[in-house]
């Protein structure tokens, strides 16, 4: 269904696309707020919040407008704009567009759900709801955790693939692989 949506009409497209990325942005920015405004007291994580080197500033900055997110949020639509018109309009293949889409818009699901877990979990981590002691976090298996939620997503994308067909699912798979594939490797690091 979704997959028509976006095919269809490319305004419900650009749409979608800001918005699920607006709003991973902002879960995972609230998510690290709520980390430093005192989770961090009860849970430990080694080294920064933020696994990824070019968001750790935007983290340490603690600002909720900043340039990278503003240029992110100018730059998708556009490019959606033009990949929506090179693929459906031009080359009439609208399901390479909903591969597209699919890849950009479940991974941002994906790891949107692994900040809201993170904001239950340092809400109650600030209460101290369920919690005695201090609990310390490694890199690596911060990193274990990341690549091993962005597998599952994957696997779950392929098997709705299967059951759908849905060129959709199959860009959510791929991403959601690549992205914790880039995890897993950074486990050897963290090592």
């Amino acid at each position: 269904m979704i997959e028509k949506l976006v095919i269809g009409n490319v305004w419900f497209a650009l749409v979608i696309g800001t918005i699920v990325f607006a709003a991973g942005f902002y879960l995972y920015f609230y998510a690290a707020r709520l980390y430093h405004a005192g989770a961090k007291n009860t849970i430990v994580l080694e080294g920064s919040y933020e696994l990824m080197p070019m968001f750790q500033d935007i983290i340490a900055g603690r600002r909720l407008v900043n340039a990278k997110l503003a240029a992110a949020l100018l730059v998708a639509p556009i490019a959606i704009a033009i990949v929506w018109e090179v693929c459906v309009r031009q080359y009439a293949r609208p399901d390479i567009f909903a591969f597209l889409m699919g890849g950009l818009l479940l991974i941002e699901i994906a790891v949107g759900m692994r900040h809201l877990r993170n904001i239950v979990f340092f809400r109650h981590a600030q209460r101290a709801e369920g919690f005695r002691g201090k609990i310390e976090y490694s890199r690596r298996l911060i990193a274990t955790q990341a690549f091993v939620e962005l597998y599952s997503f994957a696997a779950l994308y392929v098997l709705m693939f299967l059951v759908s067909g849905s060129w959709f699912f199959l860009g959510g798979a791929l991403t959601c692989f690549v992205a914790g594939r880039r995890y897993r490797d950074w486990t050897k690091v963290f090592t």
